[in-house]
């Protein structure tokens, strides 16, 4: 059972490693269009495998096609949603998910396994389709110098001329394109951005002020080339990375490190709550348990809390920030995971009687919990928290690291059952829960509101404090020294 479940997460932790490339060179979008038809076919191959080799194959390829799939919706997403709705845009690909899964548990309960393959080859074919019309993210047009493609981009998610051409300068910003003071954001802007052109712009006469949407977006282009070809002058001065500089070098600065370890740590864990050890393991769970509710049932009760929940998560993130929603569902994974332990402690001791539906209203606590905040929370911070510049490597490298854990966790979950017991295992879990309540409070930045420069701006600026910290406590200390 533990290798037929985890086959799946370890094919996918190998797509995600072979993502970067494809990110990098092809795009967000086409990214996610090249795993479509490869999801199709492996799917087919699944619903028409005549031999236990050939069903793991299949498996592994669906495995690997949702290895390209998690890390490439997720920067494609963020990448094209404004900082104020970023938060509930960036949390739809865990949304769909939870939806993916609530479909396969009420499919699975009428379907063979041979047609809900099947059926399941249809979603890729759906994305495939949807992606047809999209553009491509308007930041990785930038990073290979297609600034009018971009601009086409930008009128597309916001169908607005000048809203475009201001959002451009952002993506700009923070691809390193341009300087900070021509950053746009908050009300009012069209009106300031007419006065900055006509104050700034030796070609427009305080008279000729622009005043309709083509007029300003006319000033905003050749503002751009000029702020762009001004801020390549000085980078060469300042020798300041590009967005080419995927050397090793520029991936070892604390300004990546940091934001990439609290990316790691926030995925390893959602990973160890044991969320996949109830997704793979639901019906045995409660098989085990011998609750008097079906098991198939209460599989699919738990997969409609998930989405719900999910649901509710994704309407309320803008408004109460990441870090207050990551705390809440450590808090209640863990009293989740710490009840269905005592369930199974009192179960094997035969004083469980009268105590039917405790696990079932404790997974379905811990899925409520898990889907406010762990569910899609890492995901949408791994396209917040890491530098554009390296994004496309460390994304990939991120998504690998945390199907990895999806295959350990699944893995290990029969060997620590056999070693703990199954109610030291879910405590394990809690334990595990907890401390990522502990990080959270203690090292995770609230992103909420902010734009992607102002996230990366502020590791940035982290970095240059743990600088200056450092050398006047060398200061002090030579100064001592010379002293005695």
């Amino acid at each position: 059972m533990s290798a037929r479940g985890a086959v799946p997460p370890l094919g996918a932790m190998c797509g995600s490693l072979a993502v970067a490339p494809a990110l990098q060179h092809l795009g967000r979008k086409r990214s996610l269009m090249l795993a479509a038809p490869i999801f199709v076919m492996g799917w087919t191959v699944i619903a028409f495998a005549t031999s236990s080799a050939v069903l793991i194959c299949a498996r592994i390829t669906c495995g690997f096609c949702a290895g390209l799939v998690t890390p490439s919706a997720q920067v494609y997403v963020s990448e094209c949603a404004h900082a104020k709705t970023r938060g509930m845009l960036g949390s739809l690909p865990a949304l769909f998910m939870a939806g993916g899964v609530l479909i396969s548990y009420i499919l699975g309960t009428w379907l063979t396994w041979h047609h809900l393959a099947l059926a399941s080859a249809l979603f890729p074919a759906l994305m495939f389709l949807c992606l047809l019309p999209l553009p491509e993210s308007p930041a990785w047009l930038l990073s290979h110098g297609r600034v009018d493609e971009a601009k086409e981009a930008l009128r597309w998610l916001k169908r607005t001329a000048d809203v475009a051409a201001i959002e451009l300068n952002v993506v700009q910003k923070a691809d390193g394109k341009v300087a900070p003071s021509t950053v746009a954001g908050g009300q009012g802007e069209r009106e300031r951005r007419l006065s900055e052109l006509t104050e700034r712009s030796p070609r427009t006469p305080r008279s000729a002020a622009p005043s309709t949407d083509d007029e300003l977006d006319t000033h905003a282009d050749e503002e751009i080339a000029d702020i762009a070809a001004d801020e390549r002058r000085r980078s060469i001065v300042m020798k300041r990375p590009t967005e080419g500089d995927l050397s090793l070098k520029s991936f070892l600065r604390r300004p990546v490190l940091y934001p990439f370890g609290l990316c790691l740590a926030l995925l390893g864990f959602q990973q160890v709550s044991g969320i996949d050890t109830v997704i793979f393991y639901t019906i045995e769970i409660f098989m085990a348990a011998g609750g008097s509710i079906n098991e198939y049932f209460a599989t699919i009760l738990i997969g409609v809390v998930q989405l719900v929940c999910t649901m509710l998560s994704v309407l309320v993130i803008d408004k109460t920030g990441r870090r207050p929603l990551l705390l809440v569902s450590g808090a209640t994974t863990a009293l989740a995971m710490a009840l269905v332990g005592a369930y199974f402690h009192l179960h094997e001791r035969g004083r469980a009687e009268g105590l039917g539906l405790l696990p079932v209203g404790s997974l379905v606590l811990f899925m409520v919990g898990f889907s406010l905040g762990y569910a899609n929370i890492p995901f949408l911070l791994m396209g917040e928290l890491l530098p554009v510049r390296q994004r496309s490597v460390l994304s990939s490298l991120a998504g690998s690291f945390n199907l990895g854990t999806m295959f350990l966790v699944i893995k290990t979950y029969p060997q620590l059952r056999h070693a703990m017991g199954t109610d030291g295992t879910f405590w394990l879990y809690s334990a595990l829960c907890l401390a990522s309540c502990l990080f959270v409070a203690l090292l995770l930045p609230e992103t909420k509101g902010k734009t992607l420069d102002e996230i990366e701006h502020y590791f940035e600026g982290k970095h240059q404090l743990a600088k200056e910290k450092r050398k006047a406590k060398l200061a002090a200390a030579n100064s001592v020294i010379n002293k005695v």
